[in-house]
């Protein structure tokens, strides 16, 4: 797992939790979202790598909150444009920041010039994968299967496409749609599909126990 430049996408505000600000620096066990993310990242014992945060709002209260623990930068376009265009390396692994998760998740990729998508079988998620041979043909809000973690792997290929193609740079422009974007133009993305009880994406303030529990959960596992 080397030569890898994660991406951790902290800007969309989730219904009903604009009042809490960026929720990466809500803290559950007394620590930050962010800071559990960065040390699941951590754990993978990498030799070459980098961690940037991506944000469109709150960016200075993250930096701020981050103490220059990782690169922080504020993004006016697609944040994953941003990530690519900011990231050192070939390979880029985004994260969305209100993704919780088992680092040995991160261990499922294997062959690093490939893309991937990192898909649950969880009904609490919005965003649902075709997939076929284990290839994803298309995603979209509503269908049922594989539903998107909002984690994903691109390679060389794909990243140099978004950041040549004017198509990207656009502010309003979703995960999923930059994903299916690559999938029409002939990107290849495999799916890896994950247990239930290794992911939780937050989403909102009633899930409190369950975030207590998930972290303290893997906190001890690892």
């Amino acid at each position: 797992m080397n030569n890898i430049s994660y991406i951790i996408l902290a800007c969309h505000i989730d219904k009903g939790m604009k009042s809490f600000g960026s929720k990466g620096l809500l803290e559950f066990q007394q620590k930050k979202i962010f800071d559990y993310q960065i040390e699941w990242i951590e754990n993978n014992h990498h030799h070459n790598y980098e961690i940037i945060i991506v944000s469109n709002f709150d960016t200075v209260k993250i930096q701020k909150g981050m103490g220059g623990i990782v690169k922080v930068i504020n993004s006016d376009t697609n944040p994953i444009l941003t990530g690519c265009n900011e990231s050192k390396y070939d390979t880029v692994v985004f994260i969305d920041y209100g993704c919780l998760f088992n680092p040995n998740i991160l261990k499922k990729f294997k062959n690093l010039k490939s893309n991937y998508i990192i898909t649950v079988d969880d009904s609490s998620l919005d965003i649902g994968c075709i997939t076929t041979n284990n290839k994803i043909s298309h995603i979209y809000l509503d269908l049922p299967d594989n539903k998107f973690t909002n984690m994903f792997l691109l390679n060389r290929i794909s990243k140099d496409e978004i950041i040549n193609n004017a198509f990207y740079d656009r502010a309003n422009l979703l995960y999923f749609e930059t994903l299916n974007n690559l999938i029409n133009n002939g990107n290849l993305i495999e799916n890896i599909s994950i247990d239930k009880k290794d992911f939780l994406h937050f989403k909102h303030m009633d899930q409190k126990n369950a975030i207590n529990k998930f972290v303290k959960k893997i906190s001890h596992k690892n």
